[in-house]
């Protein structure tokens, strides 16, 4: 597994480069400079971390979490998905945004979290992010928005906005339901539980 005593300012390591290069599909169509790497502290483990994620292509993506043990980067979590769009750090969650699914008309975008559990790094909660279809029924397209948030107290809110638009008319939705889904992580099942929807 690749291993490095330092991270240079600015610079991507040929071992961040390497294990990207293993984890996806079609690896010859990775550019460096397409690949996304941000370092950050962990306060659960308390070692430094370095996040990287790339894409091959638009149904080829990985994430890779490596953790500093004794001045040695070693990776302690990875991931194959399609598309990654962002991933930002709210610790001890890491949010990842991913395009998982599409087709003529239709796209799905969720939220993937990841966190240290007392089983090591998993993917602790999935949602919905975006979602459109244009084919919905004829001359309306539908829509959906979300976004998520964290109380003081932790808790993992979910706001969904669902739309309608007729067709031609993208800024004004002829309906709007609005919902708000309240989730709260549970240790021992090691993921986001749902609580209530307001």
């Amino acid at each position: 597994m690749p291993q490095a005593t330092n991270l240079p300012d600015g610079t991507l390591p040929e071992w961040v480069y390497k294990s990207i290069y293993s984890k996806l599909d079609n690896p010859g169509l990775l550019d460096k400079k397409n690949i996304t790497m941000q370092k950050c502290f962990n306060p659960i483990t308390e070692r430094s971390q370095i996040i990287a994620y790339a894409n091959a292509n638009r149904n080829d993506g990985a994430i890779i979490i490596f953790e500093d043990f004794d001045g040695k980067y070693k990776e302690v979590f990875s991931e194959k998905l399609r598309l990654i769009l962002s991933v930002q750090t709210h610790h001890p969650d890491i949010i990842m945004v991913c395009m998982d699914e599409s087709g003529t008309g239709t796209a799905t975008v969720n939220f993937h979290i990841i966190r240290y559990t007392k089983n090591g790094y998993r993917n602790v909660w999935q949602g919905l992010a975006d979602y459109f279809d244009n084919n919905y029924s004829p001359q309306l397209r539908f829509e959906v928005t979300a976004g998520i948030s964290f109380s003081n107290t932790g808790e993992l809110i979910h706001s969904i906005f669902k739309k309608l638009y007729k067709e031609g008319n993208a800024t004004n939705p002829v309906s709007i339901e609005k919902l708000f889904d309240i989730y709260v992580y549970n240790d021992g099942y090691m993921q986001y539980q749902f609580v209530k929807r307001l």
